[in-house]
């Protein structure tokens, strides 16, 4: 689902809010250079920008300075109007309006055709989801996908149509999209030792080594559980017959091996990639790339088209020349390999050739399901053995609940219904208090028309004004009390000596009865009388009581977590081998605080196997950083930077996250873990990250089947450059939007399921710092409470007001 984050929400925010000055929201791949920027808009054009089209990647937006890219734009405006009257290298002149290269009516050999709109195409793409999983029986509750994860490398000439296909396939099948040149493009602007080397290599005019290239693509591969979950697809790699000799060989380990299930290659007359490539423009705020012929621009974008300097006659019949010399080695290197290869006609429109090509990769992702032996085996292999079971007896009337990855607050979105669907169910209450499901709609116009979109588009702002308008309390209170929804009589402490490291289910300490009988790896204890008991009474799970030290009981248990595992409990593909370090919680009366802890070693009391965390309730921690532009005349913050998470993260696909957010690892301090996240995810240059300044923390505790998740999350405001845009290299982020503190947080208010659900605290707690939300709100009090709810869990009360 989501396509298209806030696309309805801008819409909503039309209809709630006072009128005030909205932001640009842009995304930052190079090629857009700095011309990235707002500039400003009439107040007439408003009501059209507002609404994200995803695959124009960014809307112009007013702001309350001149444009702080504006120089680029003129820049570019000036190539252009040169290249217009010169001419590119003694052609024809080109412009907004005129092609820059035609073929001869002898050398057209296809038929006419045009691109379809951004919207149309991920229209195409969520429908070719939704019936996929009709196809394969995939019920609304089976939180299996539909088929295994596919690794896709997807190959083609220049201009011949990779970059629109990709994320079509992406969305369709959620798999990862990985470029190299982009990812090199991250690390070069991130300053990394690599980065540089890659620079220094290419300035020199010599080729980056493929060692070079290969451990750049595994080492993102190997770092990202998203797309072991849901499988890569390879823009535009390899491109050398050594490249493809190498990764069909890759074997070894599959999970981070780079042989693909299949190739794919697109492919178009040397003369129809000539019309592309000598006629496409870029609007240079916004990224979308335009064809007089094929992809006409609209007029409002007309003044910003700018091209490549490089896209001239002599240059595009180069790439072309090479791409044909390498092509045929590549999928001859393929094909003796065993690896499935199809060749597609893309001199068509981009709709007929994506339905071809998705139809092919459904079929290898069936036949990679016959081989790992059906649906159940798939199911097994990814839940693990009593997970499988347990989902199983729930289709026969069992009230167990299975979930990939049941470990944080439950998302509001189904991933089979569009954004617009699941505001309208959201906001929309039925008679007996629940919420209106899609279909409410879906009787009213063909789900795949224009009008439906428009008309469900209306019906959700429509909805979601009036329950902004009839609510008794600031719904920013939703959005803290659904992260902080458990059951005290449910869970009971875990410790380590005397010390409360976390709280376990009772579901689960009955589990581990066998274990419990034994002693040696874990005791069950009696603890001091408490005005909330469990139901198991005022006790105690006491994890590794016969070792001493660090190491002994981390082996201890490791042992503990081996059984979990062999009888089913913890899912085996759900293993990485990252250990996670233990604390002693902080806030507790009894025991070691993690100052203290820290302070007599500097060790933490054991090291646990990430996977298990959850179901010890051990507190797990990230960081999460408030990318912001400052307004120079009043010191505080004016926009803030939100990324968009792509469709192929296994968790919260397409919601709204900060502008880089990350888990806490074993062995780097909290500054260090930032640093890393924004290098990684938004491509920031160190000197400007060196200016990150750590704020404080928010913290919640949800209750979940596995186990209480807790999350304290470290806080840090970075001051942006007005000039410089975030850049996602390795596909965890689709685009970035710089949108005004106010519009941030009330599109919390009226969009609340197009958030994840910790960034919306995070963002309330960036709001209430900087003083966008008063402490005259009657709810501030609750607010301000309820993001240090985990904060709680150290007194004996276990859970303060927020417990249920």
């Amino acid at each position: 689902m989501r396509a298209s984050a806030l696309a309805v929400c801008g819409l909503l925010l039309l209809a709630v809010l006072p009128s005030h000055q909205l932001l640009h929201r842009g995304v930052a791949p190079a090629a857009r250079r700095s011309a990235v920027h707002a500039t400003h808009t009439p107040p007439s054009a408003r009501a059209s920008v507002c609404v994200w089209e995803g695959a124009r990647r960014a809307t112009v937006r007013a702001m309350n300075t001149p444009s702080a890219g504006a120089s680029a734009l003129d820049e570019a405006r000036e190539v252009r109007e040169a290249k217009e009257a010169e001419g590119a290298d003694g052609d024809a002149p080109r412009g907004v309006a005129v092609v820059g290269y035609r073929a001869p009516p002898e050398k057209r050999t296809w038929a006419p055709f045009t691109y379809s709109s951004p919207r149309e195409r991920r229209e195409a793409s969520r429908r070719f989801a939704r019936e996929l999983a009709v196809r394969h029986g995939k019920a609304p509750d089976d939180p299996l996908p539909p088929l295994p994860p596919v690794r896709i490398a997807l190959l083609g000439g220049p201009s011949g149509g990779k970059g629109t296909l990709a994320p079509m396939i992406s969305a369709a099948f959620r798999a990862r999209v990985l470029g190299v040149g982009q990812l090199l493009r991250g690390e070069i602007r991130a300053g990394t030792v690599r980065g540089q080397q890659a620079s220094d290599t290419m300035a020199s005019g010599e080729l980056l080594p493929d060692a070079l290239v290969l451990t750049v693509l595994k080492e993102t591969i190997s770092r990202s559980r998203d797309v072991f979950a849901n499988g890569w697809l390879l823009d535009g790699f390899p491109r050398t017959v050594e490249q493809a000799i190498t990764i069909v060989g890759d074997t070894q380990n599959a999970s981070v091996g780079l042989r693909p299930d299949c190739v794919i290659v697109v492919e178009r007359p040397d003369e129809l990639i000539r019309e592309f490539a000598l006629g496409r423009m870029m609007d240079a705020a916004t990224g979308a790339i335009y064809h007089p012929d094929y992809a006409p621009a609209p007029a409002e974008a007309m003044s910003r088209l700018v091209w490549r300097i490089d896209d001239t006659p002599a240059v595009v019949d180069m790439r072309i020349r090479d791409h044909n010399t390498r092509i045929e080695p590549i999928i001859n290197a393929f094909e003796q390999a065993g690896v499935p290869v199809v060749r597609f006609d893309n001199a068509r429109s981009e709709l007929t050739t994506f339905a071809e090509l998705a139809a092919f990769v459904e079929q290898v992702a069936l036949d990679k399901l016959e081989r790992m032996g059906g649906r159940e085996a798939f199911r097994a292999s990814v839940l693990g053995p009593r997970a499988a079971s347990a989902f199983q007896n729930s289709n026969q009337g069992s009230a167990v609940t299975v979930s990939l990855d049941e470990t944080d607050v439950a998302p509001i979105c189904r991933l089979d219904e569009s954004e617009e669907e699941c505001i309208l169910r959201y906001y929309t209450p039925k008679p007996n208090g629940q919420y209106s499901e899609p279909e409410k709609v879906e009787s009213k116009l063909d789900s795949e028309s224009l009008q439906f979109y428009e008309l469900t588009a209306r019906l959700a702002r429509e909805a979601a004004a009036a329950a902004v308008a009839k609510a008794t309390e600031d719904p920013l209170l939703e959005a803290v009390r659904r992260c902080n929804r458990f059951d005290r009589r449910e869970y009971v402490p875990v410790l380590v000596d005397e010390a409360v490291v976390g709280w376990v289910s009772c579901d689960l300490v009955e589990q581990l009865e066998p274990q419990l009988a034994l002693g040696a790896l874990v005791e069950l204890v009696q603890r001091e009388a408490a005005s909330t008991p469990s139901r198991l009474g005022n006790v105690a799970v006491r994890l590794a009581p016969k070792a001493f030290g660090p190491v002994s009981r981390s082996n201890t248990i490791a042992a503990l977590v081996e059984d979990l595992v062999t009888d089913g409990t913890i899912p085996a593909a759900k293993v990485r081998n990252e250990m996670q370090d233990v604390w002693p919680v902080a806030g507790q009366r009894s025991g070691l605080s993690r100052a203290a802890a820290a302070a007599a070693g500097g060790q933490p009391l054991l090291r646990m196997e990430r996977a298990a965390t959850i179901f010890f309730g051990v507190p797990t921690m990230g960081a999460h950083v408030n990318g912001f532009v400052q307004d120079e005349e009043t010191g505080r913050p004016k926009g803030v930077w939100i990324g968009k998470r792509s469709m192929s993260k296994a968790t919260y696909p397409g919601l709204l996250d900060q502008m880089v957010a990350g888990g806490q690892p074993a062995g780097l301090s909290f500054t260090e873990n930032m640093r890393k996240e924004c290098a990684e995810e938004a491509s920031l240059p160190p000197s400007v990250v060196a200016s990150a300044v750590p704020t404080g923390l928010v913290s919640y505790c949800y209750g979940t089947r596995k186990g209480l998740s807790t999350k304290a999350l470290v806080t840090f405001d970075l001051r942006m450059p007005p000039d410089l845009v975030p850049f996602n290299a390795d596909g965890e982020v689709d685009e970035f939007v710089l949108m005004s503190v106010e519009e941030a947080v009330n599109s919390i208010r009226t969009c609340l399921p197009l958030w994840k659900p910790n960034a919306a605290l995070v963002m309330i707690d960036f709001a209430l710092r900087h003083g966008f939300i008063t402490c005259d709100l009657p709810e501030y009090e609750e607010l301000a409470r309820g993001l240090r709810a985990s904060g709680f869990l150290g007194d004996a009360e276990f859970g303060g007001r927020f417990r249920l």
